[in-house]
This record gives structure tokens, sequence and C-alpha cells, in this order.
């Protein structure tokens, strides 16, 4: 016959899970954050880019970006239609994800959550009647929290905040973080991050070679 649960083991383990789901919104936050940052930076740099392209070929007549250390070119022009059509993508992700709206919210109920977490360690000290009407009364702020507010962490910000004691655990989760770093949007903002620069190099570098042959 399965043992009954003390008042105090069911604290414990309200405790455990409330800290991890405190943990794991904290963690999304600065996910969001990241990612937010990211695409900013990723749309700057694509835009300015695309600036210097036009100086380029209004100024100094030059009609196609190099690839360093190949032979491919690649057309301005057609580097400009991408690249319009890459900002227009970003925008429309990051107006329909509302990241602004989504950090807020969960900062707050993360900051909701763990103020829950602080009082079940202070409410330890009591006697088990009175911890028994205390424990129903935390849980019921934690479920009308979570109830309160359908924007929630992923299940990676679990398995990032949670605890592991196996081996098997460890390496299960290191494949789930491996294949969310691969179908995650930063991936794709440092990509044209990266591309932007490598663009960026390759005009200004050919905008020398083609000043210092006027002079």
């Amino acid at each position: 016959m399965k043992k009954e649960k003390t008042i105090r083991e069911l604290i414990h383990e309200l405790q455990k899970d409330v800290k991890i789901v405190a943990s794991a919104r904290f963690n999304k936050v600065t996910r969001l954050k990241r990612q937010s940052q990211l695409a900013l930076i990723a749309i700057s740099f694509l835009s300015f880019t695309l600036i210097i392209a036009s100086i380029a070929t209004e100024l100094y007549h030059i009609s196609a970006i190099k690839i360093p250390s190949t032979k491919y070119e690649m057309s301005i022009w057609f580097f400009s239609i991408l690249s319009s059509i890459f900002i227009l993508a970003i925008s429309i992700f990051i107006s329909k994800n509302q990241y602004d709206l989504q950090i807020s919210r969960l900062y707050a109920s993360a900051v909701q959550i763990n103020k829950i977490v602080r009082d079940l360690e202070l409410i330890e000290i009591y006697t088990d009647d009175k911890l028994e009407m205390e424990y129903q009364k935390k849980l019921n702020e934690y479920n009308h929290i979570l109830d309160s507010d359908h924007i929630n962490h992923d299940t990676i910000d679990y398995y990032t905040v949670k605890p592991l004691k196996y081996r098997c655990e460890k390496i299960k989760v290191f494949c789930k973080k491996t294949v969310y770093f691969f179908h995650n949007i930063v991936v794709y903002y440092s990509l044209i991050l990266i591309v932007s620069i490598l663009v960026l190099l390759s005009l200004t570098s050919q905008i020398i070679t083609t000043t210092s042959h006027y002079n």
C-alpha cells in the first residue's frame, strides 16, 4: 500500500515545482530579450549594408559583390531584393511574436511565482494544522497565477533549469538543446548578421580599391 505523503512532504514538492517554473520563466525572459536584441541588430546591419550597396552603385559604379576567396559574384540589385525580403520577413515575425508584451507578462508572472517560493520557505516553521491551511492557500495562489495568464515558458526552458541527477537525463537534455538550437530563429538572425558583415567588408574593400585607382 502506497504511503500517504505528509503535509511537509507536499510543501517540499510544491516548493520544488514552483521554483523550477519560476526559473523556467525567467530563463524564457532572458531568451526573448536576446532574440529581440539580435533581431534588431540583424535588421540594422542589413539596412546599413543596403545603404552602402546603393552608395557603391551610384558613386563608384560597383555592380556586384565579390565573395571573398572565390571567383563568384552576386549582383547588387539581386542582393538588394533579397535583403528587402529578409527585412520584411523579420519585421513581420517580430510584430507577430510581440516580444515586449511576452517579456513583460512572463517577467511579472515569474516574480509572482518566485514570491510563493519565498513564502513556502517561511511557513515551514508553522505547526502541521496551520501548515495545511497555508499549503492550500499557496497552492490556490499558484494555480491562479498559472490560469490567469496563458503565456507560458517552453519545454527547453524547463529542461534548462531542471536539476539533473543521472547521466542518461543529461544526454537526453543535451540532444533536446541541440535540436532546439538548430530550429531556433536566433541561428537565422546570426547568419543574416554574418552575411551582412561579409558583404559590408567586400563592398568597403571594392570602394577603397576603386578610390585608389582614381587617385
